[in-house]
């Protein structure tokens, strides 16, 4: 998910928690720095944002037909890998 001041309020909001609350959950020690995120005041880590992933996904959020497209395609791919192995076989070819 591309995390910005307003998806991570929104996913706070959706979470229905409190900047302490949220706080809490990121292991920040105030709520200003939930507060400073959102406001832009403060840069959201690549730490913080695979958190958030982590969170985001647990939480079902964003989640769309278009999130589960890498799954599908690596399904897909395994799928194709497996024909061309019976067809190579088939064939006689290693």
């Amino acid at each position: 998910m591309d995390w910005t001041p307003t998806t991570l309020r929104a996913f706070r909001e959706h979470l229905g928690k409190s900047q302490a609350d949220f706080a809490d959950l990121l292991g920040f020690s105030r709520y200003q720095s939930v507060s400073n995120l959102e406001a832009g005041r403060r840069e959201i880590t690549d730490t913080v944002k695979r958190l958030l992933d982590y969170m985001a996904r647990d939480a079902g959020y964003g989640q769309d037909e278009k999130a589960d497209v890498p799954d599908r395609l690596d399904a897909a791919a395994a799928e194709l890998q497996g024909i061309a192995r019976q067809l190579r076989e088939e064939r006689g070819q290693p």
